[in-house]
């Protein structure tokens, strides 16, 4: 896993502070469904109709929320935990991330 150069720079250069709000749990849980319904728009994230995992990685999604300090609210996420092939040390490792960048850790773990 390693950062996109273009992406930190573009983050560098924005001028308002953000807020991430992180979604993190098994493969199939609800957490694109959770995080889609809070931006009121079923097409932000990608919703999988297949057994197979459809979040790769970790996406962020910028929204018109502010949080209580004016900061932007932003939307992360995440790789599903468990995914067929899927070795634990990277789902250690999505959740790490998920972890440290947002402020808020939403763990989805629907059955």
């Amino acid at each position: 896993m390693l950062p996109v150069p273009d992406g930190l720079a573009r983050l560098a250069r924005h001028p308002s502070s953000i807020s991430i709000v992180s979604v993190v749990g098994p493969f199939h849980s609800g957490k694109s469904f959770l995080l889609n319904a809070l931006v009121g728009n079923t097409k932000v994230f990608s919703v999988g109709r297949k057994t197979s995992p459809e979040t790769m990685g970790i996406w962020l999604c910028r929204t018109d929320m502010r949080a209580s300090d004016g900061s932007e609210v932003w939307l992360m996420d995440s790789e599903g935990f468990f995914g067929p092939g899927v070795a634990e040390s990277y789902d250690a490792k999505i959740f790490t991330i998920a972890t440290l960048l947002g402020g808020h850790l939403v763990y989805a773990a629907c059955t």
